[in-house]
């Protein structure tokens, strides 16, 4: 079974708090993801094609680590699987958004 995969955010980020819940209200939203010819790459840009969105503009495309360390400023947005969010420090730092994946 594949693992799911959850959008996220610092837990300082007014997007953790509530404040959007739909997949066009966080396009505008600097995002952290992996490139898009990296093999997690292609997960990530497959879940915008799904909703029929073009892929936001990637602020910084990199390792899971540096797109932790961005997350945790509360500026960004990333996608993560799920079992990463179930260990400390990270389930501390981070929120799972209430966005839908297919």
């Amino acid at each position: 079974m594949e693992d799911p995969h959850v959008v996220v955010a610092g837990a300082q980020n007014p997007i953790a708090r509530g404040a959007a819940s739909a997949w066009v209200e966080l396009m505008e939203e600097p995002w952290a993801l992996p490139l898009a010819d990296q093999p997690y790459g292609t997960v990530v840009y497959e879940a915008f094609r799904a909703r029929g969105l073009t892929a936001p503009s990637v602020v910084v495309g990199s390792t899971l680590p540096l797109r932790t360390a961005l997350l945790v400023t509360g500026r960004y947005l990333s996608m993560a699987p799920r079992v990463v969010m179930q260990f400390p420090p990270k389930s501390r730092l981070l929120r799972i958004l209430p966005i839908d994946l297919p």
